[in-house]
């Protein structure tokens, strides 16, 4: 990503995913407003963070983009059109980190970084083997009100940068309900109500990490979501097993209804 994140573009782009828009990158520019050329271009990499965020998909075919809103898209352009929410914010950063369909550059740097130690901005790029001039936009994004500044998944301390780490809330549970369930369809094929261990499940998917939980605090987290009846968790057996009961299509739309 060569620019960092704006809401206010991946509102746009939101908008015209609704309607499955077809266009070129310069079509989606003169609908958007958003700038593109040499040095201004940022429709593509608003696409593609869209996209990583889990927000839209997309095909591309001989430089026409065909748009489609996700279901998480669908109901952050319903509630959420400028993603201001915290829960947005994080879902949307946790999908970035995706081992698959995230971003590299924010798997590499969060996936490896477990600690609560301060980073240099020149230790970060040595350890994570990127360029810092490629680490920028994703410096800013959490530093920038008009990004994702307002949940900071990292926080700036002198000429050191730290991760922090996710609410736990019940207000935010059917929002990572629906991730926990889009990730066992994902990586588990779970339509067919598998029941997957649960460790494995948080290799696989690095989930915890997202969030810079803990393993325990992940469980924990995990236990509070079976209330809801979308998920179970049976301790019988060890390890523990976690099983899809909904699919997450169901449950994305209602992901606001416990925030105040």
């Amino acid at each position: 990503m060569t620019f960092f994140c704006e809401r206010q573009s991946i509102s746009k782009i939101l908008d015209l995913a609704a309607n499955n828009y077809c266009g070129s990158i310069q079509d989606i520019s003169n609908n958007t407003g958003i700038p593109t050329g040499k040095s201004s271009g940022k429709v593509k990499p608003h696409i593609d963070y869209a996209k990583g965020m889990g927000l839209i998909d997309y095909q591309l075919d001989k430089g026409i983009y065909n748009l489609v809103i996700t279901p998480f898209g669908t109901v952050v352009k319903r509630s959420d059109p400028f993603l201001d929410e915290p829960l947005t914010q994080w879902l949307a950063h946790a999908n970035l980190c995706d081992p698959v369909d995230g971003a590299s550059t924010w798997n590499t740097v969060f996936m490896g970084w477990t600690t609560n130690e301060y980073r240099s901005e020149d230790q970060i790029s040595s350890i994570s083997n990127i360029p810092k001039l490629k680490l920028r936009p994703l410096f800013q994004m959490y530093e920038r009100k008009e990004s994702f500044g307002k949940i900071g998944a990292l926080r700036r301390s002198g000429d050191g940068l730290c991760r922090v780490q996710a609410t736990i809330s019940y207000e935010w549970n059917r929002g990572f309900a629906a991730l926990v369930l889009s990730l066992l369809e994902q990586y588990f094929h779970s339509e067919e109500r598998k029941q997957i261990s649960l460790p494995e499940f948080v290799q696989v998917t690095k989930l915890p990490c997202r969030f810079h939980w803990q393993v325990d605090e992940f469980f924990h987290v995990i236990q509070n979501l079976t209330s809801l009846g979308f998920i179970r968790i049976s301790n019988l057996v060890d390890p523990p097993v976690i099983q899809g009961l909904v699919s997450s299509e169901q449950v994305w739309g209602n992901i606001y209804d416990d925030i105040v």
